[in-house]
C-alpha cells in the first residue's frame, strides 16, 4: 500500500523490490525510473502494519519515520508448502541479513570465525615450511662449501 499525494484513500498496487547490500528500492514497474522509493539499508528498520500484520510490515527509514513504505505477501507468490507467515518471516529475515552482515564486508569480518582461522593456519604453515625449506638450502650450501 502506498501514499500517492492527492489521492484520498491509501492506493495499492504491485511492486518490485530489489534489496542490495546498501539499499532496499520499491519500483512501480520494471524499468528503473518507476522506482517509488528507495532506502538507505543501514537506516531501515521494519515494523508490523497495523492493517494486516499476517501478510504485511512496514519499511520506514530510521532517521525520518515519514519515508515509509508498507510490503505485503501476496498469495501468489507463495509456494504450496510456504505460508503467509513463512513469507513474511523470510522478507524480514533478508532485510535484516542484508543490513547487518552485508553492508560493510569488512566492517563484519568475524576473526574468530573457524574458516578464517583455517586459512590463517594455513598461511602461518606455509610460512614455516617456506623457512625451513630456507635453512635446508643454507644448510646445504655451506655444507658443499666445506667440501
Amino acid at each position: 500500500m502506498f501514499d500517492i499525494p492527492g489521492a484520498t484513500v491509501p492506493v495499492t498496487y504491485p511492486a518490485r523490490v530489489v534489496l542490495n547490500n546498501h539499499t532496499i528500492s520499491l519500483f512501480t514497474g520494471t524499468e528503473y525510473e518507476t522506482v517509488y522509493k528507495s532506502f538507505d539499508l543501514q537506516y531501515v528498520r521494519t515494523r508490523a502494519s497495523v492493517v494486516d500484520a499476517e501478510k504485511c510490515f512496514d519499511l520506514y527509514d530510521e532517521r525520518d519515520a515519514s519515508k515509509e513504505a508498507q510490503l505485503c505477501v501476496l498469495a501468489e507468490m507463495l509456494t504450496p508448502e510456504e505460508s503467509f507467515e513463512t513469507a513474511l518471516h523470510k522478507w524480514l529475515y533478508d532485510i535484516a541479513f542484508f543490513r547487518d552482515n552485508c553492508h560493510d564486508k569488512a566492517q563484519y569480518v568475524d576473526e574468530s570465525n573457524p574458516i578464517i582461522q583455517i586459512k590463517e593456519d594455513a598461511i602461518e604453515e606455509e610460512k614455516q615450511e617456506e623457512k625451513l625449506m630456507r635453512i635446508k638450502i643454507k644448510d646445504e650450501t655451506d655444507r658443499e662449501a666445506s667440501i
